[in-house]
């Protein structure tokens, strides 16, 4: 048993809705073709190392050997949203069920958002500091190792 890599449940078939893959699973799904596009892209490459690599700290498996679950897609960015929340219903309520911790990744700078589901640690872009709750945490966009890079 590795006890240094964390242990995640994700359901991939979610992928399917139109939102974008959260940055953890580049290891297991390849990167996005924007992520490799000049026009659209000042940061390519950031990526890299960590789609060669990553499956080395992070491991897909069950619900039971799990640490916890990964929403596989950026939460929505749309206030009452109710076609994405019934796409994702069955994925929250086995989370629910599980009591595990759920990870969920907002994608951009909004300031409005209604996580509904249960035992969610929320990672946003935008929080103020005054209205953040417990379970939310300020996350940065990943960039590559400037000095590594450039130096």
């Amino acid at each position: 048993m590795d006890l240094n890599k964390l242990k995640l449940y994700t359901d991939l078939d979610l992928l399917k809705i139109d939102q974008p893959v959260v940055d953890l699973l580049v290891p297991f799904c390849g990167q996005d073709s924007k992520e490799r596009n000049p026009e659209l892209n000042i940061t390519i490459g950031r990526f890299d190392k960590y789609e060669k690599e990553g499956k080395g700290f992070i491991e897909l498996t069950s619900i039971e050997e799990s640490d916890a679950f990964l929403l596989p897609i950026r939460y929505t960015q749309k206030e009452n949203d109710v076609k994405f929340e019934q796409e994702i219903k069955i994925f929250a309520e086995l989370a629910e069920k599980s009591g595990k911790k759920t990870f969920v990744f907002l994608g951009s700078d909004i300031d409005y958002f209604d996580v509904k589901i249960k035992n969610a640690i929320i990672f946003c872009n935008t929080l103020y500091q005054s209205r953040r709750k417990n379970n939310e945490f300020a996350f940065t966009f990943f960039f590559e190792d400037f000095i590594e890079k450039y130096l």
